[in-house]
């Protein structure tokens, strides 16, 4: 993902890890949206966070690879 989350140059990974927004949003699954936001394996699982921000432009948006969305939204197309 083309994604900065810090500088090694400037900063130690122990901060880079701790005060990253983006690694804060990585690790807290609270902030997953749609139906990654709402699974059960969320916790567990997570999704593919790269995959996500390709098809959606968002880290925390919901990963379409996922055989529980994908059951979703072909569940959604036929209704």
């Amino acid at each position: 993902m083309p994604i900065v989350v810090g500088s090694l140059k400037r900063e130690s990974f122990p901060d880079i890890w701790e005060n990253s927004h983006v690694l804060r949003e990585l690790r807290e699954r609270e902030h997953l949206f749609s139906n990654c936001g709402n699974c059960n394996f969320k916790n567990v699982c997570g999704g593919c966070r790269a995959r996500a921000y390709a098809y959606t432009g968002e880290i925390s948006g919901c990963d379409p690879g996922c055989i529980r969305n994908t059951i979703h939204l072909h569940n959604k197309a036929n209704a």
